[in-house]
């Protein structure tokens, strides 16, 4: 596929990379199922990820959320409503206590703008919530769920044996990104944790996977930020 990038992370964990904003999307597959974390900005980069991972398997799939910007979700509804799925294969999972259809409608001309096939009545908001410790079974592999923050004001973050999806609390292909849910005191204190779980290899939300060094790096960068007053954005929602 044109402008996708399928990469082997561990014997469990892929990097599905997509154009649109340099989305990293990950698979974990167990046994039994196989997770889906973040499924693209709306149903042309939706059709891309769930191309990459049907061509590496055909379990029934858990979707999960990372957080509330519209790149991660929006195309929520293709993976969610393949033909023949389950019942409980219909739901995506987040974390708590995000208003998912207000930050929609605040980040829906950004959307737009890279999705022009969206409509309102496709997007498939998370409507089961994952609290922190929680686990996911996928069958000979155990998920272990972080509710952490910093990016947006709840970020989830998924170990994977030695293998951590952060999300956008870790970026590789640009510095990170702030919008007014962001906390650099939180986005530092998520990285400790992180980083304290022993995981060797991150997989960020865009970009390629990092190891730890680089991860303490960023953290240092973020503290620097936090010092100075610093405060980078961009267009992610008010």
């Amino acid at each position: 596929m044109p402008g996708v990038e399928v990469e082997r992370v561990s014997d469990a964990v892929w990097r599905v990379g997509t154009p649109t904003v340099g989305l990293t999307s990950v698979l974990v597959r167990g046994e039994q199922r196989a997770l889906v974390v973040d499924t693209g900005g709306g149903p042309r980069q939706g059709r891309q990820v769930q191309r990459a991972v049907r061509e590496l398997t055909a379990l029934p799939l858990v979707v999960v959320n990372t957080h509330d910007h519209w790149d991660h979700w929006f195309a929520n509804a293709v993976l969610l409503d393949e033909p023949g799925s389950a019942a409980e294969q219909r739901q995506a999972w987040g974390p708590p206590a995000v208003a998912w259809e207000a930050r929609a409608r605040e980040q829906w001309s950004e959307a737009l703008g890279h999705e022009p096939e969206l409509r309102p009545d496709v997007l498939r908001p998370p409507t089961g919530t994952l609290e922190d410790g929680a686990v996911l079974d996928l069958g000979g592999l155990r998920v272990e769920v972080r509710v952490l923050g910093g990016h947006t004001a709840y970020d989830l973050a998924l170990v994977a044996g030695e293998v951590a999806i952060p999300g956008d609390l870790v970026e590789e292909s640009g510095p990170p990104q702030l919008d007014r849910t962001s906390s650099l005191d939180r986005w530092v204190e998520s990285l400790d944790v992180l980083l304290a779980t022993g995981t060797r290899t991150f997989v960020p939300g865009h970009g390629r996977p990092v190891d730890r060094a680089f991860v303490v790096d960023q953290q240092r960068w973020l503290a620097a930020q936090r010092s100075g007053g610093t405060r980078l954005t961009r267009n992610l929602g008010p």
